[in-house]
């Protein structure tokens, strides 16, 4: 079990270092353009979990948790000593004079320390799952403000664009005394602002491109695209939190379960530790020789029992953990009532900031169609003409920031309850460990 696990992982870490060949695997066909990887919200979970640097971790803590159950498996095997005496006789022979078994298998305590692991390890496999959970949210939730920006870039470039047209019209008319020189300035500081703000719009988008990259784990001569239509609203976004639909959502969701295998390897470890004074159990059986030359078959049973100054405290501390793991329950549940409440109540507004955006981008456009047939009679002074552009363009922005704040909104929510793409992820994660497939261990082994 050992070598496939360490073969399935050694072909996960080729798969993430020879990017091209991963890139065009079956998964992946129709995503690779001029070699370049078109990411979408449907591949995004075979990229990352191939790639990811946070996955890759919690699947190495799930083979630790494993090799401690395998471990606490084998200390329950029996272990056997033999003891050989040559007999001085024509012909030499060895005969067996002592034999020596340890039972561990009668130990409670190793039968808790078993049971221990083994909730552990189940522990990490849901905390593998929670991680992949959580990856692709954040993965798919920075692929959503990336191309976010990428749109208010574009509108800011088209504003730039168009001041810069207006500015040398403004020019033009002030070289030949129809234009006083201060409209020209003021057109140019409000292009030299917009201009300053595309610059650091294409900052932030480069550090967003650079963070994606990492987390995807594509190399610095990998290029990619994202492709994205628009977040399908949740079912549950026009719910109320106290809805009980919800409350059962809550109550099925991954980080319970995991806390719940974390409170019995927590209990078995009180198991353990109350049975601690137990340190051997062993049997022997011999040949023991008299005076007279004879010589008997003999068996006998020991116990070893220890019981120390450390043994309640241990006790007490070992029922501590449990208590800490029912208080940590305890806060799971208002931490998931707590994300659920704002991502309802977020949701909602940002809705209603859309319609009002798209109200004031509607009312920008009619202001500044009236103005160019007003310019044309000279009533519409460049100041005005150059806030009705301005604010166009921040009408514009606040749509698309809206939108995407939105779709960030039902990521967290579709996440919370598992919805839609995030069900498929978890079922993915649960056939990997069963399967043993994507470099995870097998869980029944």
């Amino acid at each position: 079990m050992k070598n496939k696990i360490i073969f399935a992982l050694n072909m996960s870490l080729a798969l993430s270092l020879a990017l091209p060949a991963f890139a065009s695997s079956p998964e992946l066909n129709g995503t690779l353009i001029d070699r370049t990887i078109v990411v979408t919200p449907k591949n995004l979970d075979k990229i990352l979990f191939g790639n990811n640097i946070d996955i890759t971790k919690a699947m190495a803590q799930v083979l630790r948790a494993k090799q401690s159950v395998n471990a606490a498996r084998a200390d329950l095997l029996p272990s056997l000593n033999l003891n050989f005496i040559q007999a001085i006789s024509a012909t030499p022979t060895f005969l067996v004079n002592f034999a020596s078994c340890l039972v561990p298998f009668l130990f409670p305590s190793k039968w808790y320390a078993l049971k221990q692991a083994d909730k552990s390890y189940a522990s990490d496999i849901t905390g593998l799952e929670i991680t992949r959970l959580n990856t692709y949210a954040m993965a798919l939730n920075v692929l959503v403000h990336v191309k976010g920006d990428e749109q208010v870039m574009e509108t800011v470039a088209q504003t730039v664009a168009g001041i810069d047209e207006y500015v040398k019209g403004l020019e033009v008319q002030s070289k030949i005394g129809l234009m006083p020189r201060a409209d020209v300035l003021r057109g140019t500081i409000e292009h030299g602002r917009l201009a300053a703000d595309y610059i650091k719009i294409g900052e932030t988008l480069a550090d967003e491109h650079a963070a994606l990259r990492k987390m995807l784990g594509f190399n610095i001569e990998q290029k990619f695209t994202i492709e994205l239509g628009d977040e399908i609203p949740s079912i549950y976004e026009d719910m109320l939190p106290t809805n009980p639909v919800l409350t059962k959502m809550l109550m099925r969701a991954p980080e319970r379960t995991q806390l719940d295998f974390l409170k019995e390897a927590a209990e078995a470890g009180v198991g353990n530790a109350r049975w601690a004074f137990l340190g051997g159990c062993s049997g022997q059986a011999g040949t023991a020789s008299s005076v007279a030359g004879g010589s008997a078959f003999t068996v006998t049973a020991s116990a070893t029992l220890s019981l120390g100054f450390g043994y309640f405290p241990t006790i007490a501390l070992a029922k501590r953990n449990v208590k800490d793991v029912e208080i940590r329950q305890q806060e799971l549940g208002l931490e998931l009532g707590r994300v659920l409440e704002s991502a309802l109540a977020d949701i909602a507004g940002e809705k209603t900031r859309i319609t009002n955006a798209e109200t004031s981008v509607q009312a920008s456009e009619a202001l500044l169609a009236e103005q160019n047939y007003l310019l044309d009679l000279g009533k519409v002074t460049v100041r005005e003409r150059l806030d009705a552009i301005t604010n166009l363009a921040r009408a514009k922005t606040e749509v698309l920031s809206a939108r995407n704040t939105l779709s960030g909104h039902r990521i967290t929510l579709k996440r919370l309850a598992l919805e839609g793409k995030f069900l498929k992820v978890l079922i993915q994660s649960n056939r990997d460990l069963e399967l043993g497939t994507n470099g995870s261990p097998r869980r029944g082994d």
